[in-house]
């Protein structure tokens, strides 16, 4: 299954997609979104590229890589905090 076109729509909240045997898909983004676990600000970076790369967000969906990609950027975001963390401890002795 190959991806011919892909945009967010914005009168409904969906990304539709058109696929290469002409079949239509619409993506029920909220819908699909509340049933990942991820942080909140892993969920704004994947309401963010609904948007912004509407085909990147479909085939992470399709494919079900989308909640790998939420725990990503939560072990990430938990990575920098303890980075910044042990900075500070240097810095400022205690």
């Amino acid at each position: 299954m190959k991806i011919l076109s892909c945009k967010y729509n914005w009168d409904n909240g969906t990304v539709d997609i058109v696929l290469d045997d002409k079949r239509n898909i619409s993506l029920l983004c909220e819908a699909v979104e509340s049933e990942i676990v991820c942080s909140i600000e892993a969920k704004e970076r994947l309401q963010d590229l609904r948007v912004t790369k509407p085909l990147e967000y479909a085939k992470m969906l399709l494919d079900g890589t989308a909640a790998e990609y939420c725990k990503s950027l939560t072990v990430l975001k938990i990575t920098d905090r303890m980075y910044f963390s042990s900075n500070i401890k240097s810095v400022i002795p205690i």
